[in-house]
């Protein structure tokens, strides 16, 4: 049986913690869609090939994160 100072300590932390893990995801998937633009930009400067990126090129690999990517 739990006291009343051990309930609270079990709960004191948990909306702040969820919060900030919350507002760090959201970064982290905004810094993910930059890193995907800029590396685009940067294959696009560089003249590289890009019918390696097209969709039939990328449908021939099953993962999704490919062919999001692509």
């Amino acid at each position: 049986m739990l006291g009343a100072k051990e309930g609270l300590s079990l709960v004191n932390g948990t909306a702040c913690a969820t919060g900030l893990s919350s507002v760090a995801l959201s970064r982290a998937e905004r810094l993910l869609d930059w890193a995907d633009a800029i590396a685009a930009l940067t294959l696009e400067a560089v003249g590289c090939q890009m019918a390696a990126y097209d969709a039939d090129v990328l449908a021939l690999r099953h993962s999704k994160g490919v062919q999001d990517v692509g």
